[in-house]
């Protein structure tokens, strides 16, 4: 580890230090089943909680995530969509117990 990995490991609080981490020790290792809390803005989305599942990874290194309640995407014609799932980059997730 370099100096300056070893420094980022010392920074993070102990319940991050517990965490499987990536390669390049930026974002966490998502697997399916793991619970996870949606973090940072979606667009056009209105949450009614952060909270959900990680069903998969995809091919575009994001991952699909049961939301435990339904979000809502507003469309650009007024309309609405209720989303059960949604997919989410790794960086805007954080694993909870």
């Amino acid at each position: 580890m370099s100096v300056e990995r070893d420094a980022e490991h010392v920074n993070r609080s102990p319940e991050e230090q517990r965490l499987p981490v990536a390669p390049n020790d930026l974002d966490p290792v998502l697997s399916p089943g793991m619970r996870v809390r949606l973090d940072g803005a979606l667009i056009n989305t209105v949450l009614t909680t952060p909270l959900g599942t990680v069903i998969s990874e995809d091919q575009w290194d994001t991952y699909i995530v049961r939301l435990d309640s339904p979000a809502m995407y507003h469309n650009e014609d007024g309309t609405e969509q209720r989303l059960d799932e949604i997919r989410v980059l790794s960086f805007n997730l954080t694993p909870i117990n």
